[in-house]
């Protein structure tokens, strides 16, 4: 059937002798699931450890979509039921769209390196902009103000002054946050590998605000702050 779809959808004749030879290939028996995980070994060098999870997700969510995946198997059909198994598991658009995306990347290799037809072809990967809000300057300065009380806790003062570090040195991710400490700054620019992209060491320069270090937990010692998990910073 994935023959037959990828003939069609690309408008093109399918004899016996080529249903035999296509029928017969690496692609038509090779395990998708099998090639995630061989890309994943390959990337796991390249991605943040956080991207690398979120990968993981994906690719078990996969295998419960659908437990045995042909590279042959990869079409527009396909990525529709794929599209349903989201939909019944996620409410949130913006989720689903995530989970495609990181699917159609792997999808895409297979793609090239089997010489078959993109599956997504025509399937919008849309991404839903959220509505965000901004903090003003004065509700900053009330943030800071309030750092300077007793009326948080220790774990609550620690999150919301590696925001406003974070506020003053370009708006950080956390993981950044977490990362950097006094060796990463020289003179008044802190530089550093973004974690999200390590895997590239791409430096980034950016400007220090004077009054960032003022937050710090720590003016020694290899980072600027102790970790805390994801979700209570969030929260």
């Amino acid at each position: 059937q994935a023959i037959y779809f990828e003939y069609r959808l690309g408008h093109k004749h399918l004899d016996i002798d080529t249903f035999k030879e296509k029928y017969g290939s690496a692609g038509s028996s090779r395990s998708f699931h099998d090639f995630f995980a061989e890309q994943m070994n390959i990337y796991g060098n390249i991605f943040a450890k956080n991207t690398i999870r979120q990968y993981r997700v994906n690719q078990n969510l996969l295998k419960e979509f659908m437990p045995t995946i042909d590279v042959n198997q990869l079409t527009p059909e396909l990525v529709k039921k794929w599209d349903g198994f989201l939909r019944r598991r996620y409410s949130n658009a913006n989720s689903r769209m995530k989970h495609h995306r990181m699917a159609k990347r792997f999808m895409l290799l297979a793609c090239k390196q089997f010489n078959i037809l993109n599956p997504y072809d025509g399937f919008k990967v849309r991404h839903i902009n959220g509505k965000r809000e901004y903090l003003n300057k004065f509700e900053v300065q009330a943030l800071v103000e309030l750092s300077r009380t007793d009326k948080l806790n220790d774990e609550e003062l620690l999150a919301l002054k590696k925001y406003l570090f974070s506020c003053h040195v370009g708006g950080l991710r956390i993981s950044d946050i977490h990362s950097i400490g006094i060796d990463d700054v020289f003179d008044t620019v802190l530089v550093l590998v973004p974690q999200k992209t390590s895997g590239q060491a791409k430096r980034v320069q950016i400007p220090m605000n004077k009054n960032a270090l003022g937050f710090a937990q720590h003016l020694t010692g290899p980072t600027f702050f102790d970790f805390q998990t994801d979700q209570f910073i969030n929260r």
